[in-house]
């Protein structure tokens, strides 16, 4: 399942389009597809239920997968990295309070580290691509364009149809540092 979010931000919303190059859209679901395919090698038999991409303001991505289990064990983690705001709380009560959409905390998170040099490169080209123009304001709306075609295709691929997902599954692209992540993302676009 696509969420609202992602659904909000499909090419026919935008007050604004951008002629994108396609060959950045190609090399960006190459590099997305590429972080899909090694987690469905290295976790064949996990069960997501969220699959996050963040949109950098440096122009990378950043990729994130959790499961039920990684969402059980939040409260735990958080004792551990905070015990003086989360022991006095109950597990449910700490969900309540980050939701199952707290990137940081997911137990994949980052995974684009867990492929190879010639994998990352590509976030790394393609973000270079972006921070050399001239105009940043139409590089970003060129960027979170790009991004989101790349999203929209990477859905529809038969790698991502290969993971294993739970009933709930849904997918989102959020930008970095929003706090409305965990509440169901935000519109790239400011709209």
């Amino acid at each position: 399942m696509i969420s609202e979010f992602d659904q909000s931000v499909q090419p026919h919303d935008r007050r604004t389009v951008v002629e994108v190059d396609q060959s950045l859209v190609i090399r960006m679901q190459e590099f997305l597809e590429t972080v899909v395919g090694q987690f469905v090698e290295d976790e064949p038999r996990t069960f997501i239920y969220g699959f996050a991409v963040e949109v950098a303001r440096d122009f990378k991505l950043s990729v994130y997968f959790n499961s039920p289990e990684g969402y059980e064990s939040l409260p735990n983690q958080l004792r551990e990295e905070s015990p003086r705001f989360y022991e006095p709380l109950s597990d449910d009560e700490i969900r309540a309070h980050v939701g199952k959409w707290f990137l940081e905390q997911w137990e994949y998170d980052l995974y684009e580290y867990n492929t190879s040099k010639e994998v990352r490169a590509l976030n790394k080209e393609t973000s270079e691509t972006f921070a050399e123009k001239s105009d940043k304001d139409k590089a970003y709306q060129e960027y979170h364009q790009t991004v989101q075609q790349a999203f929209d295709l990477v859905l529809r691929s038969q790698i991502f149809e290969s993971l294993s997902k739970t009933s709930d599954f849904e997918a989102r692209l959020v930008k970095e540092d929003d706090p409305t992540q965990a509440t169901g993302g935000s519109n790239l676009f400011g709209e």
